[in-house]
């Protein structure tokens, strides 16, 4: 039976993670399985939460992932480096600066960045859907980061 390599869960505002939705994240991660949580369109609040229930599941906190391969691209199939990425105008705004690192997180299981936080829109942006109110990553990042997780995600379940 084949495993699922790569679970996507967004939300667009506050959730309290329930004790069965917390031990099914924790099942499946524990189980060798990656998650991503996503707020799209950038509201950022649900990731918050899952950040919050997630560190309490885990027992660490949320780390930058600058030099995984998940963001440098290295030995990832196909990987796409990510040493500079494109911010939505909006974004920019919201960050007060000019900001190129792209600012996806995670927390380590078993050695590896298992469970992914994306304050940062990239469902309208991996879409491209031009439309004002995002505050996530334009396009082009968008799809390379997502197609990186992807990329990592399969690649090491082999």
């Amino acid at each position: 039976k084949k495993k699922t390599m790569l679970v996507l869960v967004n939300g667009t505002g506050p959730h309290e993670f329930t004790p069965e939705e917390i031990e099914a994240v924790a099942a499946y991660v524990r189980a060798g399985g990656v998650i991503l949580f996503e707020s799209p369109g950038g509201g950022a609040s649900f990731t918050i939460s899952a950040e919050a229930a997630m560190e309490a599941t885990f027992g660490a906190p949320p780390m930058t992932l600058l030099s995984h391969p998940i963001v440098t691209g290295e030995d990832v199939p196909g990987g796409t480096s990510l040493a500079s990425v494109e911010y939505r105008p909006l974004a920019l705004e919201t960050f007060g600066a000019r900001e190129t690192l792209p600012r996806l997180r995670g927390i380590t299981v078993d050695g590896e960045p298992r469970v992914l936080f994306s304050r940062e829109d990239l469902s309208f942006g991996w879409l491209d859907q031009p439309r004002w109110g995002i505050v996530g990553y334009a396009t082009p990042s968008a799809r390379a980061l997502m197609g990186n997780i992807v990329r990592w995600a399969h690649g090491r379940r082999r």
